[in-house]
């Protein structure tokens, strides 16, 4: 093992740095931090919002998915009828793709990404992937893909788009595998790639029921889980939040490099659990549309079922440049922090945006550019926004 002090290496000018890398068998690199070596240099900006106003056109009627090209141009997959709104980096509407329906460019939902003039819609409904020439709405082509799996999609620094998917692994041994369909964005070849993470991934579920019957359930909050990111330079980057230690690989069975950093889980005490509990009580019992006393909900939610201790992260996602924006666990804090890892696996920064300016949810679409990133909102007014933040180091 080597520690490395970095100092004014490419984007990186911090003193007292502790970067220590060291050569596991088969020379797969592993990258391990205690410090951040750039902290302080790093930030998202708040640059523009996109709302159109009522019933002009490009109004944001319910968008779910919101992408981001080089030259700021936003597109926002809207619903409500399902279509493709294009927005300029000044934030006007200049042209819509496609319409909703089943026919030839027509979409029900969209989860997008662009590569260069092209954009993917991967279509759940319609169990396809159409791509488009996003400047002029041309349609190029279309394939099937995969039905039923409603996350984001990505394009790799290969010109390939991976769609997740709910297929079943061939060998039954692999434990925790994310099934994608990946295929060249401009071409024909086509494969399916099973990334496994090698641990157990089932989470623990609050039930509830009505006498015998189950009405729902609910995922329990802060428990560790299995994630999976496009890395733009070709591969994927997998990790289990219990640890914080992250995997790339070309194709789930090999390891590529494992980069990380220092951590010590912290407790959840009892009145954090409570919280948790209210929290989700409350967005249950108002969003759930389901006909169930809060009392019944509330005695399914056990709080003992919830972790004594945090996971490492609850999220993490890769940046156009090949920067990984890992999304640290949320508590009552006013900012949402995110460690900031450069293409090589070095922590950079702690870098914090507001509460009230990003998505509460870890699982809400965000668009992360090459200079900027992109969120869907609610306005003060209610009614949605797409937000834009510079990417910036000082």
């Amino acid at each position: 093992m080597s520690t490395l002090a970095l100092a004014g290496c490419g984007e990186t000018s911090a003193a007292n740095t502790d970067v220590r890398i060291d050569s596991l068998p088969g020379g797969i690199p592993r990258t391990l931090s205690s410090h951040p070596i750039d902290s302080g240099n790093w930030q998202l900006v708040r640059a523009r919002d996109i709302q159109p106003a009522e019933l002009a056109p490009g109004e944001l009627l319910d968008p779910q998915d919101v992408a981001i090209a080089d030259d700021g141009s936003v597109l926002v997959a809207d619903t409500k009828p399902a279509v493709i709104k294009v927005f300029d980096p000044a934030g006007q509407l200049v042209r819509t793709i496609g319409r909703e329906g089943s026919g030839p460019g027509e979409i029900r939902a969209a989860y997008t990404a662009i590569l260069g003039d092209t954009l993917v819609v991967q279509d759940a409904v319609n169990s396809r992937a159409t791509t488009f020439n996003w400047r002029t709405a041309e349609l190029l082509s279309e394939r099937r893909t995969a039905c039923c799996y409603f996350y984001p999609i990505g394009i790799d620094g290969r010109g390939r788009a991976a769609v997740r998917s709910i297929i079943q692994a061939p060998d039954t041994t692999w434990r925790n595998t994310q099934a994608f369909v990946r295929f060249a964005i401009n071409g024909a070849s086509a494969d399916t790639v099973f990334v496994p993470v090698g641990h157990d991934g089932s989470l623990r579920p609050w039930m509830v029921r009505e006498g015998n019957r189950v009405r729902f359930s609910s995922i329990v909050p802060l428990q560790p889980r299995a994630f999976h990111a496009i890395d733009p330079a070709g591969s994927f980057v997998t990790g289990w939040s219990s640890e914080y230690l992250l995997r790339r690989t070309s194709n789930g069975l090999d390891t590529l490099a494992l980069f990380g950093r220092d951590w010590t889980s912290a407790p959840v005490t009892t009145s954090d659990k409570q919280r948790l509990v209210d929290q989700r009580v409350t967005e249950v019992s108002a969003g759930s549309g389901r006909d169930i006393a809060e009392t019944t909900i509330r005695s399914a939610f056990d709080p003992s079922y919830i972790p004594d201790t945090r996971p490492a992260y609850e999220t993490y996602s890769l940046d156009a440049a090949g920067r990984t924006w890992v999304r640290l666990t949320a508590d009552e804090r006013p900012s949402i922090l995110f460690d900031l890892f450069d293409r090589d696996g070095r922590w950079l920064d702690v870098v914090a945006v507001p509460a009230a300016g990003w998505p509460a949810s870890s699982w809400k679409s965000v668009a992360w550019g090459r200079s900027e990133a992109a969120v869907i909102l609610e306005g003060d007014d209610g009614r949605p926004l797409v937000r834009v933040y510079t990417i910036e180091r000082r």
